[in-house]
């Protein structure tokens, strides 16, 4: 019999292909039959849907159904190995747990030479996973690689060739300044590590197979590096590099062959292949992975990319990336059969003939098109939007820029802006000029700068300074910024941009409104609707844009909120300090100050049990009837428990937080006395943050409530709770909270999902608890207490608290986190996770946006002085806009990661805008809350175009709950479901014709509906309004000259040839179709 590793239980292929979508149903069935079934199979597959279709599942369901077909039978395998290869660690973090079966993990090593330290025991295991990015993993022309493979590597030659003595340390020391910090690195390894021992002993093998010659030169190296020296010979250093490099590059080829791969998966696969045909140690090495094959089985790859080749390039472009080679070698690579026999080329080349013979009828074209796609659907499929929609515009729509308005002083800055440039030797300043205010401001490591400022202190700085006078807004006036005065937009796309946040109001919003409000909206949330509003993509080329529109546009929101607030308030360093957090947790006339504060931040099943608004939801419901329906749920219960205090001598604002734990206690008492008896409440509810001024007695806080929640229970007299008479709008303020409270409203929205049993778990109330810590630091942000203040809720001694809740109710904070809930269950791969593991992450993620860090990048002042040019560093902090990459904060330190950025964006919270440049994007999500795509700079194809614009087309995105929700939204309330979002999409699916699944999940198209927002702030006229014409008349016929080199020349003749109409009717016949056959 067989010996397997590991009794786990087999995977249910079919359960996880029955959460598929039809068409990706489709896919895993061509894809595995191709990969495993068909007799010729090349053993390689391409899924090459359109940008935002779920690759990431099908591939899924792939390794589902090959773990089921690999099990058992005549083709099992005992050891199972899946190797997920991506392009970037970012990429591998929003896929690896969409991509895990059960309770398998992922190990992300990340380098292929830190393997044996990330996964013990390979063959112990049933199925091993590992993720693995290519630029590290394979490219070792780096020879030394970064610290941690070096302190592995000594680890594991000192199994081989034990000497503790320090030149073996100073060896692989590598270029790190400090010998004690290295040193350190390697004693904290011993402490916390440990190597697999396979790999080790595999390691040795292959390095005593190496011979005396590796040995004898470790040994001369460790003799010529006995002494730490801060400054290496390069004789030294050169043999130090090569040995490393060696070194490297066998335990590379040990982990390769230790993994012994079933099935590789290569997502975005166009990134890396050079690794594919290329001749150099790298690219043999990842072939070594590519095409592993041992006695039993051989490696399957999965390819996975909507532009696996350069689908278009225009005649002007580099031959590096020419279409019609990239094509054919990556169709070659598939079936290495057909580039042997060159007779698919010669049907590309009959195809182009017929083309252009077009004239003459379509039938032998039709012919042809049919013998490719039966050719290519042999190793590749593709799904696409458009033929899902009626239109076939796949919910796109071109949305003008009535905005961009050029000014006389933009065209006074142009040409001052050309005599700078002229002067210091750099002319070509318009696409500058067309794309950012204040240049000399924001930009970073441009030549126009850079020359600038080395021409400072010589003999032309006064002619410079001279020209400087003439540029009315080279950089930010910071007396302005001071003042919180306007600052002038100074760029026609910008005006552009600010005219859309101001008419939509979204500077006063802290949370984009809900798809499916639970009562009527008012205020800037009843404009945002009005307005369609969503979050912003802006697209550059240039990296001065991003970093201008973020600092600009958050300037002025921030001038705005606290200019209403009060007009007298300064932009100064000295005053944003005096702005102090007004959630606090402090000690003051002895007592505990901040216990009102404590109580909005607190749980309560009951209140969430009472004031549910969807549960009132009808047509015209108004906030003020759902807080009226609470309210006559819970006076009565307050009547009761309230009635032995209402003779008391003072008021007492204690029952604002002791109220709702006493109905807990009543009517949930277990769960309540578990949750408050647990010593480690207080910082797994602040997230164990350190606590701060504000927060000083925060601990303190925890325990008076938890020493309430005792004292009820010991049943004591009035006396012992020192309770004084509740106040008059008790009831009231609790069915404010009761609706809308930021802890009620988060324990109801992680429990839609596990059903309203589950409100009382300790662990729901954990997560929740998070979360509304996590609202605690959104609230307490200056600018988001300048735009709660501003609001002028309840009176001038209303308390900020109080107002806190009011504004979560006026802007539907239930229907926001129940929508944002829904959305996370799908962007954190939450398929079939446990509702504990599902609380948890979903809290992890919320408060991740919700705790977002500033950014403040350096913007420099340029001021002309009698001596000449002054430059002053200032920075502007960036929140309501960012830029999409790491953040700098205020003073100089890092602030938050990429991904963090990523993760907030797509949240309902700040940042409404995210402007990047369109590099190393593909694959990543930013659908969530946005459907609006700026181009601020046009790409150079038709492809680019539609790359940027499937970020934010993707599953359920924004524009889809919208439509859904609009349509649907009192049938899916009616069912009187706990979870009305999902109750929405089961109604929408039942509706749905059949469509394989792209309705309701991708496209849901509505009469004066949402779509997917075009929008390119294009100056009337200019040279960006006849591009974009030119790529819009090239999309909608470039797929007709799929695989044809010179494609430009061929939609020239098309486009020459026919008239738009024409070309309409004639391009749906001819359009390869690469789309999978229909299942079963």
């Amino acid at each position: 019999m067989t010996h397997l590793p590991e009794a786990v239980p087999r995977p249910d292929a079919a359960a996880i292909l029955a959460g598929l979508k039809g068409f990706q149903r489709d896919t895993v069935e061509h894809a595995f039959d191709r990969l495993y079934v068909a007799a010729d199979s090349t053993r390689r597959f391409l899924v090459a849907d359109e940008v935002g279709l779920g690759k990431t599942l099908v591939a899924r369901g792939v390794i589902a159904k090959a773990l089921d077909h690999l099990w058992d039978g005549e083709d099992q395998v005992k050891q199972i190995d899946v190797v997920y290869i991506c392009s970037n660690a970012q990429i591998a973090r929003q896929n690896v747990r969409r991509l895990r079966i059960g309770t398998d993990r992922f190990v992300r090593a990340g380098r292929l030479g830190l393997l044996p330290q990330e996964i013990h025991g390979l063959k112990d295991n049933r199925v091993n996973y590992l993720a693995l990015t290519p630029g590290t993993s394979f490219d070792l022309k780096s020879s030394m690689g970064i610290k941690a493979e070096r302190v592995l590597l000594y680890h594991m030659v000192q199994r081989i060739w034990p000497d503790p003595r320090k030149g073996p340390m100073n060896l692989f020391q590598g270029g790190v300044r400090k010998a004690e910090s290295f040193r350190w690195e390697l004693a904290e390894f011993q402490r916390w590590r440990r190597i697999d021992d396979e790999l080790a002993d595999a390691f040795e093998r292959r390095i005593r197979d190496e011979g005396e010659e590796l040995r004898e030169e470790y040994q001369e190296l460790c003799r010529r590096f006995r002494r730490a020296r801060p400054r290496i010979p390069w004789s030294d250093r050169s043999r130090q590099i090569g040995f490393i490099g060696r070194l490297r590059s066998i335990l590379a080829e040990v982990c390769v062959s230790a993994l012994q791969p079933d099935l590789v998966i290569l997502d975005e696969f166009q990134r890396f292949k050079h690794l594919l045909d290329g001749n150099d140690p790298t690219a043999h090495l990842a072939r070594r992975l590519f095409n592993y094959s041992d006695s039993t089985s051989a490696v399957r790859m999965l390819l996975l990319s909507a532009t696996p080749y350069r689908m278009y390039t225009l005649h002007h472009e580099s031959r590096e990336d020419d279409h019609y080679r990239d094509f054919l070698r990556t169709i070659e690579f598939l079936d290495p059969k057909l580039k042997e026999s060159g007779e698919f080329r010669r049907l590309l080349d009959r195809y182009r003939d017929e083309v252009y013979a077009i004239a003459s009828g379509t039938e032998p074209l039709k012919e042809i098109k049919s013998d490719i796609e039966r050719r290519l659907r042999r190793v590749m499929s593709r799904t696409e939007r458009l033929p899902a929609t009626k239109e076939a515009d796949g919910m796109m729509r071109e949305v003008p820029s009535a905005g961009t308005q050029l000014t006389r002083d933009d065209v006074l800055d142009y040409l001052a802006l050309g005599k700078i440039g002229r002067r210091v030797g750099q002319p070509h300043v318009l696409e500058y000029w067309k794309s950012s205010p204040y240049l000399f401001s924001f930009m970073d490591d441009y030549k126009l700068k850079t020359e600038f400022a080395a021409r400072l202190g010589t003999g032309v700085e006064s002619e410079l300074a001279s020209l400087l006078n003439g540029f009315g807004r080279a950089s930010v006036p910071w007396d302005v910024v001071e003042a919180y005065r306007e600052l002038d937009p100074g760029n026609a796309r910008l005006r552009d941009l600010m005219a859309w946040m101001k008419d939509s109001q979204a500077w006063d919003l802290l949370w984009v409104p809900p798809s499916l409000p639970y009562y009527s909206e008012t205020g800037p949330w009843k404009q945002a609707r009005q307005e369609q509003f969503s979050k912003r993509l802006i697209f550059s080329s240039w990296q001065v844009v991003p970093k201008s529109i973020a600092s600009v546009v958050s300037y002025e929101v921030e001038r705005r909120a606290f200019r209403r607030f009060d007009a007298s308030i300064r932009n100064t360093t000295e005053e944003r300090r005096k702005i102090r957090p007004l959630l606090r947790f402090a000690f003051s006339n002895e007592r505990l100050s901040g216990m009102p504060v404590l109580g909005i931040l607190y749980p309560s099943p009951s209140l969430a049990e009472l004031g549910d608004p969807v549960a009132e939801m009808s047509g015209n419901l108004t906030l003020e009837d759902a807080v009226d329906r609470a309210r006559n749920r819970i006076k009565p219960l307050l009547a009761r428990i309230t009635e032995p205090y209402l003779d008391a001598k003072r008021d007492d604002e204690s029952w604002y937080w002791a109220a709702p734990l006493i109905l807990d206690l009543e009517r949930h008492r277990e769960s309540t006395e578990n949750w408050f008896g647990r010593r480690e409440l207080a910082s797994s509810w602040n997230l164990a943050e350190a606590e701060t001024e504000e927060d000083s007695r925060w601990t303190d806080h925890v325990e008076r409530a938890s020493q309430f929640v005792d004292l009820w229970r010991q049943s004591c007299t009035r006396e012992d709770l020192e309770l004084g008479r509740p106040p008059h709008d008790l009831a009231q303020i609790l069915a404010l909270r009761s609706v809308a409270g930021p802890a009620t409203s988060a324990l109801r929205a992680i429990t839609r999902a596990s059903g309203p049993e589950t409100l009382t778990a300790v662990e729901a109330r954990d997560a929740a608890a998070r979360i509304a810590w996590g609202f605690r630091a959104l609230f307490n942000l200056p600018e988001a207490m300048a735009i709660v203040r501003g609001r002028k809720y309840g009176s001038e001694s209303t308390p900020y608290w109080q107002q806190v809740v009011t504004y979560c109710a006026a802007g539907n904070l239930q229907a926001v986190l129940d929508e944002y809930v829904h959305t996370l269950r799908d962007l954190e791969g939450l398929f079939a996770a446990e509702a504990v593991a599902a609380w948890d992450r979903i809290a992890t993620a919320i408060t991740s946006a919700l705790t977002l860090r500033t950014g403040a990048p350096r913007v420099q002042e340029l001021k002309v002085v009698k001596q000449g040019v002054r430059t002053t560093d200032h920075r502007m902090r960036n929140h309501f806009a960012m830029r999409f990459g790491a953040q700098e904060r205020d003073d100089g330190t890092s602030g938050a990661r990429e991904g963090q950025v990523r993760q907030a964006f797509n949240s309902p919270f700040w940042p409404f805008v995210l402007a990047s440049t369109s590099v190393g994007q593909e694959g990543l999500d930013f659908h969530a809350y946005c459907h609006a795509v700026m181009h601020w700079n046009l790409p150079t194809n038709p492809v680019d175009l539609e790359q940027r614009e499937g970020r934010v087309h993707r599953f359920k995105g924004l524009a889809v709950r919208k439509n859904i929700a609009s349509e649907l939204g009192s049938e899916a309330v009616a069912t009187r479901s706990w979870d009305p979002w999902q109750a929405l999409f089961d109604i929408a699916q039942s509706r749905a014709s059949v469509n394989r699944g792209l309705i309701p999940y991708w496209i849901y198209p509505r009469e004066s509906g949402a779509y997917i927002e075009r929008h390119v702030p294009a100056l009337p006229l200019s040279s960006d309004a006849f591009r974009f014409d030119l790529l819009k008349r090239s999309l909608a016929v470039y797929r007709m000259v799929f695989g044809q080199p010179r494609q430009d020349d061929l939609l020239a003749f098309l486009q020459e040839r026919f008239d738009p109409e024409e070309l309409s009717s004639i391009a749906p016949s001819l359009t390869i179709d690469l789309s999978a056959p229909l299942s079963s």
